[in-house]
């Protein structure tokens, strides 16, 4: 039950942000129809990044 509950909560801070970010929009006047697409975009890139960079920070 509480990895039920972990994951709920991770899952709904990713949309509540995205919810959030298309209220800016709207509020502006702009009507941003690719919300999930630059989700999704962002996902990818973290995940590259992630593994180019590795999981250990460089040592100084």
């Amino acid at each position: 039950m509480l990895l039920l509950i972990q994951y709920t909560l991770m899952f709904a801070s990713v949309l509540s942000l995205v919810a959030l970010g298309g209220c800016f929009s709207e509020h502006s006047g702009v009507i941003n129809l690719g919300l999930e697409g630059i989700m999704v975009m962002g996902a990818l890139g973290g995940a590259m990044a992630m593994q180019f960079l590795g999981k250990a920070p460089p040592q100084l």
